[in-house]
């Protein structure tokens, strides 16, 4: 349950801290008072998207922060995986700075999307535009998807869905590109021939560069390395010879000798080694004219094929490459073709299987919804309803990205009536008694610590007011509610009420909240009886439903 609210710097409200109780909590107040940002700030805590305007005018940052007692197995596990070590007492808290957002459980960092997670587990929020959903047929399938064997049969069908896509594309891309790869197919054969004939080796550009500017500068290379060898060749390595050994004499009598000996020792056969090494290089050096001519024609060739090709020579050869596999791809493409079409028809067999399988258990669940809703809504003073749920069959090659299933609510409210599509036979009170049912059910389904409504009676009046205000309390004696409304029935149903109102300062205007005692809640349900000018016939009608209550 919803322990504690805080909400700091959205819109109106500039620093609110209240604590809610167990069962059924009313919020009242007037229009524009700020009711509905209480709404907006637990929207924020389940997830919803945080817009930089929603913080109050002048200020900087905003966050809203709520504390839980959860006695939920399922969050338990799931806030294990997270690592959070307390599960039952969950502080929940959510900074919008900057246009960024910063997500807490328990002092912890989570992602928005565990943030998602973990508020399904513990809440419900009915808006007041959730009723109108009722008037888009997309979104019935929500209200059977809601049981752990339907979502595990919803989840094997669309981990095969995304097969079923990626191979679909596949197949169709290969229909299509058929007669542009036979078109390209002369083409492809042209530019192997040519790069075929080339032979081509990796770095060979490189290669063939290097040895052409040592041929072209064979006079100068040679000169140099005579030069150097006759050198290295007179006395000089004699001399360090003799130097080296003079030191040798004494490196055992300070070690800075020692150090000096080392050095040119090293120094002597470093020497020795370039000299043999200068002496093969000129041994081995060979000018070539006609050598020359065949590497500098060599490396036209491959100047200009890099030019045609507009890449290095590398990737050249690698375009090579893949030329061969077009190639082979384009006079194999009947054969490629079937052998996808077979995989294609396969996986398209078995998310059909997969999607029967869904469409059977939602079935059921439908079945079973429809005798709840009728009787539920009965409660609610619609007893003369019919409700059943249509399900309409997909052809076997029509796949949705939720299974294979339109769904449609047909209702009737009234005896002799045929049932028609919801969305073109209720009228906004009716629709708010059928949302009311749906939330009954959900909230025994899911277990939610949680359920808020906000205005959801509203449209009604009279009897049918009444029996919201019981299917509330039914609701609030297993899970803790928090209600927004503006019906005196409703109201006094509740076990404890609070008032959001708003005050001027200074020129600017603050949102509060209090609770209120039992003085306080006769004047308020009075006020919603009568208006503004409340009578003592009102006063009495507010005692006589809050004893009622």
């Amino acid at each position: 349950m919803l322990e504690r609210l805080i909400i700091n710097n959205i819109a109106i409200i500039k620093d609110i801290d209240v604590s809610f109780h167990d069962k059924l909590n009313i919020i009242s107040g007037d229009t524009g008072a700020g009711k509905s940002l209480v709404i907006d700030s637990l929207l924020l805590l389940s997830g919803n998207r945080a817009y930089q305007n929603l913080i109050r005018y002048e200020e900087k940052m905003a966050f809203v922060e709520a504390h839980f007692k959860n006695d939920n197995k399922e969050l338990t596990k799931y806030l294990q995986t997270l690592n959070i070590a307390d599960t039952i007492n969950i502080k929940i808290r959510r900074e919008i700075k900057d246009g960024r957002n910063l997500i807490k459980v328990n002092n912890q960092n989570v992602t928005l999307s565990e943030l998602k997670d973990i508020a399904n587990y513990l809440f419900n929020i009915h808006e007041q535009q959730d009723t109108f959903k009722l008037f888009n047929e997309d979104s019935y399938l929500e209200y059977i998807d809601n049981e752990d064997n339907i979502i595990k049969a919803k989840n094997d069908y669309l981990f095969a869905y995304s097969n079923y896509l990626e191979i679909k594309n596949k197949y169709n891309d290969l229909l299509n590109n058929k007669k542009t790869s036979l078109d390209k197919l002369d083409y492809l054969l042209y530019e192997k021939k040519e790069l075929e004939e080339l032979n081509l080796e990796y770095d060979e550009d490189k290669k063939i560069a290097d040895k052409i500017a040592i041929l072209k500068n064979f006079d100068k290379i040679f000169d140099a390395l005579n030069y150097t060898y006759n050198t290295l060749n007179t006395n000089v390595n004699d001399n360090l010879y003799n130097a080296k050994e003079e030191l040798a004499n004494i490196s055992d009598l300070k070690a800075e000798y020692n150090s000096y000996f080392e050095t040119m020792n090293d120094a002597y056969y470093n020497l020795e080694d370039i000299k043999s090494a200068i002496y093969k290089e000129i041994n081995n050096l060979d000018y070539d004219k006609q050598e020359l001519e065949e590497l500098e024609n060599r490396s036209y060739t491959l100047e200009k094929i890099k030019e045609k090709y507009k890449r290095p020579l590398n990737e050249i050869i690698e375009y090579y490459n893949n030329i061969n596999y077009e190639i082979e791809k384009i006079t194999n493409y009947d054969e490629l073709i079937l052998k996808v079409e077979k995989e294609y028809q396969q996986i398209k067999e078995n998310l059909y299987e997969l999607g029967l399988k869904l469409r059977n258990l939602r079935k059921k669940k439908g079945e079973k919804l429809a005798k709840e809703i009728i009787k539920n809504c009965q409660d609610l003073d619609l007893a003369k309803i019919d409700f059943n749920i249509k399900f309409y069959e997909a052809a076997k090659d029509e796949f949705y990205n939720n299974g294979i299933d339109k769904v449609n609510f047909l209702v009737s409210f009234n005896s002799g009536e045929p049932v028609k599509e919801l969305s073109k036979v209720a009228s906004g009170g009716e629709l708010a008694r059928l949302m009311l049912a749906i939330k009954t059910i959900d909230a025994k389904t899911k277990n939610y610590s949680l359920m808020v409504f906000d205005e959801i009676d509203t449209g009604v009046s009279g009897e049918a007011a009444l029996k919201i205000a019981n299917k509330i309390k039914e609701i609030a004696a297993s899970t803790q509610v928090i209600c927004i409304t503006h019906i005196a029935r409703v109201a006094a149903m509740g076990d404890y009420e609070y008032l959001i109102y708003k005050e001027e300062n200074a020129g600017k205007t603050f949102a509060h909240i209090k609770e209120l005692n039992t003085e306080e809640r006769v004047k308020i349900i009075a006020r919603m009886i009568a208006g503004n000018n409340i009578t003592e016939g009102a006063i009495l009608s507010a005692k006589e439903l809050l004893g009622l209550a």
